[in-house]
């Protein structure tokens, strides 16, 4: 090569360099960060791993390494609360697991063996609960395009520059903004195309567990099956793999893995093939898996769409710790065929927190004290609540006092709010719960067609407590026009957020008088 060519070439790599350089610092400067999105790499970067392993590192330095890790998909992270999964494990076994919930939102078997591998590598935990469902062994689709952009051990200069250069990712981000349709991983999370109830934010514990307070639209309580089609029973080979490679690492004696199937509120018609398939696979090789064959499914209120609601994970928590806890005490973790790892479910015991209102006890004792204070109405009067008893009026009480615990962002204004919520609905009745005789339950039905509020003096009632579904405006559930009556009296209004709902307080103006 001539001397011309030579120079001609250290000119042009040195500019290159120099551009490349001056990009990435301008890429990393504050007003670009300013101007692209948080979460506009999550495309590149699979933020839920990354996020997670953000947290655990943390966790560890706060707390020492956990001797026992949850893996799994969004099912478990919002599924089993590692504090009340250890209390129960704790009273049959005797024995402490500190568990860290590595669940991962859209999670395959494929990024969950990487995550396992790192952790095995880098924290050598005893303990790895898997939580598996057939969703986490579907199909290769544009879900794995998230996935496929996880490394933890980049194997290609692509897969370092994804994760080490912002000007790579700026650039890659700003090419997808200008050409969507070269992009199959974009969100279609938005409420106004989607029809989803907004959902209570969830809140991350340094555990990683993160419950889902709030219901959506695609719950059971919503329920639309057409949104998906899981007939097929192929299994993705990349996942399949992942899952044999886990196995094998078990068997070779350097952890204990223990497999789980988790509940969903309706079994698609592809479960039971891929599931049996995995779990006896599973078994064959001498890995305990806890069936959920026997089991009734849990109630409807326990799921938020095919994830356990913040309600459902204590149930099914404190029944997870306490069915491992058995087999810990009956040394049955190598025992594949013992019966422990096979209940029988006829009943899915309440949640303990009921008896708090879903309270912490310290914030049951702030309620109770809270209560003495709140005099909005007379406690020996009846509080009417003309609605169909679709939920008891203590499990909407639990739903507030799950949401005042969990909610991080939650201010003590808006706090007592839900404490005032909740004391309005341990004075109310449905009509089924008001000592009726039959002559009075026809004026209560006279009451709906005339608001003649005299019909409801016999039934000591004085208060009205009107709930609007407020994804549908239009339903009415207190009779129309009450908002106009001068005989009713507008007291307050108060969100029940985790059903997306609004409850009005009317006083009736006569007993207002009469007091």
């Amino acid at each position: 090569m001539s001397a011309r060519r030579r120079k001609l070439l250290l000119w042009t790599v040195s500019l290159l360099i120099l551009f490349v350089g001056i990009g990435e610092v301008l890429s990393r400067s504050e007003v670009v960060q300013r101007l692209i999105p948080n979460d506009a790499y999550d495309f590149l970067e699979y933020g839920s791993a990354k996020n997670q392993l953000k947290r655990f590192s943390t966790y560890v330095h706060d707390y020492g390494i956990p001797n026992c890790v949850l893996l799994g998909s969004s099912l478990v992270q919002v599924g089993i609360d590692p504090e009340v999964f250890r209390q129960a494990l704790m009273v049959e076994s005797g024995i402490t697991l500190d568990c860290y919930n590595f669940g991962m939102d859209a999670s395959t078997l494929s990024s969950t063996e990487k995550v396992r591998t790192h952790l095995s590598k880098q924290y050598h935990p005893k303990y790895y609960v898997l939580g598996i469902s057939a969703f986490q062994f579907r199909p290769a689709d544009s879900s794995h395009l998230l996935e496929d952009s996880f490394f933890l051990d980049p194997a290609s200069l692509s897969d370092w520059l994804s994760v080490n250069s912002v000007l790579y990712r700026t650039i890659r981000y700003l090419s997808t903004e200008s050409f969507p349709k070269a992009s199959e991983a974009e969100s279609n999370a938005d409420p106004a195309k989607t029809g989803v109830r907004p959902e209570v934010p969830r809140s991350f514990q340094d555990s990683g567990y993160a419950p889902l307070p709030g219901y959506r639209d695609a719950s059971p309580l919503w329920f639309d099956s057409t949104k998906r089609d899981l007939s097929s029973t192929d299994i993705d080979p990349q996942d399949l793999v992942a899952f044999q490679a886990m196995i094998h690492q078990a068997v070779q004696g350097e952890f204990q893995l223990i497999i789980v199937q988790m509940p969903l509120p309706h079994r698609p018609s592809n479960e039971a093939e891929i599931i049996d398939r995995m779990l006896d696979y599973a078994r064959s090789e001498g890995i305990p898996v806890l069936s959920m064959g026997n089991a009734v499914t849990m109630p409807p209120t326990a799921f938020s769409d095919n994830h356990l609601h913040i309600y459902g994970s204590q149930i099914f928590s404190a029944w997870l710790g306490s069915q491992i806890g058995k087999a810990f005490a009956a040394d049955a973790l190598d025992k594949v065929d013992d019966p422990v790892w096979f209940p029988e479910v006829k009943e899915w015991a309440p949640p303990t927190a009921l008896a708090t209102l879903g309270l912490k006890d310290t914030s049951y004792q702030t309620y109770q004290a809270f209560l003495d204070q709140f005099k909005l109405a007379p406690s020996d009067v009846v509080i009417y609540l003309p609605s169909d008893e679709r939920f008891t009026r203590n499990f909407l009480q639990t739903l507030l006092g799950f949401e005042s615990d969990w909610r991080k962002d939650m201010t003590d204004e808006e706090r007592h709010k839900r404490y005032e919520l909740m004391a309005l609905l341990e004075q109310a009745r449905y009509r089924s719960e008001l000592p009726a005789a039959q002559t009075q339950r026809n004026q209560l039905a006279q009451w709906q067609e005339t608001l003649d509020s005299t019909l409801l003096a016999p039934l000591n009632v004085r208060y009205v407590l009107c709930r609007q579904d407020r994804a549908n405006p239009d339903v009415e559930y207190c009779p129309k026009g009450l908002v106009d009556s001068p005989q009713y009296k507008l007291v307050g209004t108060w969100n029940l957020d985790p059903l997306y709902e609004t409850y009005t307080l009317y006083q009736i103006e006569s007993a207002r008088a009469n007091r």
